[in-house]
């Protein structure tokens, strides 16, 4: 039961992750649209632009006047495809070349398969 109840909390629960599944199928990437940046709907209006707008201030009632195409349903998937993307660890080796980055990367680039390149 405790269980079952920390599961649905964090989003592991069946229907929330088929909400996710459905939300997230939204966002589409297509290299002949955009540049193949994310797109909503492989429409040509991308996520950034959405984020863009949200961050200089604009309500989401605002968007869904101002861009008639848009659904409801589209802004929610633009901000939890932001929140997945940005939960992912990233590595960045620093251009001035500190050693502490550079032996981040060698340990890194050693355990994967692909190499990693440095800037």
């Amino acid at each position: 039961m405790a269980r079952q109840a920390r599961n649905s909390t964090f989003g592991h629960h069946p229907l929330r992750q088929a909400a996710l599944t459905d939300a997230l199928s939204r966002i589409t990437t297509d290299p002949a649209v955009c540049g193949g940046r994310p797109c909503i709907r492989g429409m040509r209006m991308r996520v950034s632009d959405v984020l863009d707008l949200l961050a200089g201030g604009a309500m989401l009632e605002e968007i869904l006047r101002d861009y008639p195409y848009l659904e409801a349903e589209d802004l929610q998937a633009v901000l939890r495809y932001a929140a997945r993307r940005l939960n992912h660890p990233t590595i960045a080796a620093s251009r001035d070349g500190h050693a502490s980055s550079a032996r981040l990367l060698d340990r890194f680039s050693r355990r994967t398969a692909r190499p990693v390149h440095r800037l």
